[in-house]
């Protein structure tokens, strides 16, 4: 760890900015290939304090489109290499998903393994599917559940193992544009975001502060357009679930999604809200709006579990809600790793890998990469 107060007036060769999942597999990511002066900044005081800490931990495949599929079953097969160095980081639950064409298209599932299933298999693995009017179902043995601590604490200890530093409680303020080259990023108290600590200067930046990312960039001139949205997650009892392990459910159709916990269930009626960066709260009561979404499918019994506990994260998307990520035409050496929407958990590796690519030198996608075509138009679209 690094601290604070003596960070002003330090040159590294990449500084992060953000210390959640994407911003740490980034780091990590650089240090495993050799580039050890390495700073990430982040305003909490532990890692993936804000959606990345706030998530329900499932590894899902199938996405919304064949690019960002690549992605997903990428940052799965990192997953399960890690877990055989991270004993219990990973849990081979498989999934159970009801979609269809206009939500994941056969594009997508051609990169997927699964098996479509019948109806009467779906109520098999889930009886309480009584009202479930029927559909589009697709099991994937290799989707799962990851714990998000342990995976956060794996990428800590590769990036210091390796040589990289992390200050905690520090803020990265505006970041200016060196004509000589590089970058001078201001540092501030991350408890009183307007109290200057001092500077630190590097070669290449990585922006990975997630919902903060637009307001951040803007302030630096290099302005980009995010969508914050929020999203809750709830905790029940278990009722008369069982305790036999089953594939974590999601429905596309009706729009929720459900794991198993020890002892009790985590629930999601994927609410889509629009929010600024760190307001969590919903318009509507989040337990009365999951149990109406739940009731068209899942057997009436529903309708007794009793809310434990629950939370509101938040969720970042591009205007055409691909990611962001790689380097910016706009400025040599500036690079991101946002934008990840609900897809952060599974694809973190595989997004660290690839910007880590990038600030070493190899060109970056251009499905990812900033352009006018994706934010200056999608903004004038919207306006």
């Amino acid at each position: 760890m690094t601290s604070v107060s003596g960070l002003s007036g330090e040159r590294f060769e990449v500084v992060v900015v953000g210390g959640g999942l994407a911003g740490l597999a980034t780091a990590a990511s650089l240090c495993s290939q050799g580039c050890h002066s390495i700073l990430v900044l982040e305003s909490e005081t532990v890692p993936g304090a804000h959606s990345s800490g706030k998530n329900a931990g499932l590894v899902r495949q199938a996405a919304e489109d064949p690019q960002t599929t690549g992605l997903c079953v990428r940052g799965a097969d990192l997953i399960r290499r890690r877990h055989q160095q991270c004993p219990d980081l990973f849990r081979h639950s498989g999934s159970l998903i009801i979609s269809d064409e206009n939500h994941v298209p056969d594009s997508s599932w051609a990169q997927v393994e699964h098996r479509c299933l019948s109806e009467d298999e779906v109520r098999q693995h889930y009886p309480e599917l009584q009202s479930w009017p029927g559909g589009q179902a697709y099991w994937t043995p290799t989707d799962g559940i990851i714990d998000v601590p342990k995976l956060l604490g794996s990428l800590m200890e590769e990036l210091v193992s390796g040589g990289g530093n992390v200050a905690f409680g520090a803020t990265a303020g505006r970041v200016k544009i060196m004509e000589s080259g590089g970058f001078q990023i201001e540092v501030r108290d991350g408890s009183s975001r307007n109290r200057i600590i001092g500077e630190v200067l590097c070669g290449q930046v990585v922006i990975a502060n997630g919902a903060w990312a637009a307001k951040f960039s803007e302030a630096s001139e290099m302005p980009i357009s995010l969508n914050v949205t929020n999203r809750g997650c709830l905790i029940t009892d278990s009722g008369g679930f069982g305790n036999q392990a089953r594939p974590w459910i999601w429905s596309d159709l009706a729009g929720w999604y459900l794991r198993q916990m020890s002892g009790s269930l985590l629930w999601s009626a994927c609410e889509e809200e629009e929010a600024a960066a760190g307001v969590l709260n919903l318009s509507t009561d989040l337990e009365d709006y999951w149990r109406e979404k739940v009731k068209s499918s899942w057997d009436p019994s529903g309708q007794f579990l009793k809310c434990l506990s629950s939370w509101v994260g938040q969720r970042t998307f591009c205007p055409d809600r691909k990611f962001l990520l790689g380097s910016d035409s706009r400025c040599d050496g500036w690079h991101w790793a946002v934008g990840l929407g609900g897809h952060g958990v599974t694809c973190a590796l595989a997004v660290g890998e690839r910007v880590a690519d990038g600030v070493l030198g190899e060109n970056s996608s251009a499905d990812w990469a900033w352009s006018e075509d994706r934010f200056v138009s999608s903004s004038k679209s919207l306006s």
